[in-house]
């Protein structure tokens, strides 16, 4: 009852993952007919769908279905390019300030002291780098992924604190992962 407004809209914030909305469908009045649509959002952009107003007599039957279509490896590696430059940067930055220092004599505390000091607040593991080459030998090998890696940290990605039990913990209600690894949670 009344009159209501809405309006919605979807935003492709997935890694490298471009988002159709197909078959939005939709009608104006009781009986009448169906308005169908076909809209598609890009990687990072958001797009208003569409305004709903409703006002007596109208009837609002809306469906939607939605497809994730991976974009192409070339345009992956497009989007991520700056992203992988300024983490090369950090990681070149962090490994020339930590090589004047005698780091093999220093102390577990110490060494957290110093690149607190000169700013550095993430660890790299200096043997799994955030490159190709900790994944596959990027150096004899086609990719061999149908998606790019991209190398991110937790907060870069995650909106909520991560949860890896639902309530207490049990062994038998791990949430499963992207990568589907509650057996090596176990």
């Amino acid at each position: 009852t009344g009159n209501w407004k809405t309006s919605r809209s979807l935003t492709s914030s997935l890694p490298l993952i471009c988002l159709s909305v197909n078959n939005v469908r939709f009608k104006k009045e009781k009986d009448s007919k169906e308005t169908i649509k076909t809209y598609q959002v890009g990687y990072g952009q958001k797009k208003k769908l569409f305004t709903l107003v409703k006002t007596p007599p109208y009837v609002l039957d809306p469906i939607f279905k939605k497809k994730e279509t991976p974009i192409s490896l070339e345009k992956q590696r497009e989007v991520i390019q700056p992203e992988v430059e300024r983490l090369s940067k950090e990681i070149e930055k962090v490994e020339e300030e930590m090589m004047k220092h005698p780091i093999e004599t220093m102390s577990f505390d110490q060494i957290t002291k110093l690149a607190k000091s000169k700013g550095f607040n993430n660890f790299v593991d200096a043997h799994f780098p955030p490159k190709d080459i900790s994944i596959y030998n990027s150096l004899n090998m086609e990719y061999p992924y149908k998606k790019i890696v991209h190398w991110r940290r937790p907060k870069d990605f995650m909106k909520s604190k991560p949860k890896i039990f639902a309530d207490d913990i049990d062994p038998n209600d791990i949430k499963q992962g992207f990568l589907g690894n509650c057996w090596f949670l176990c």
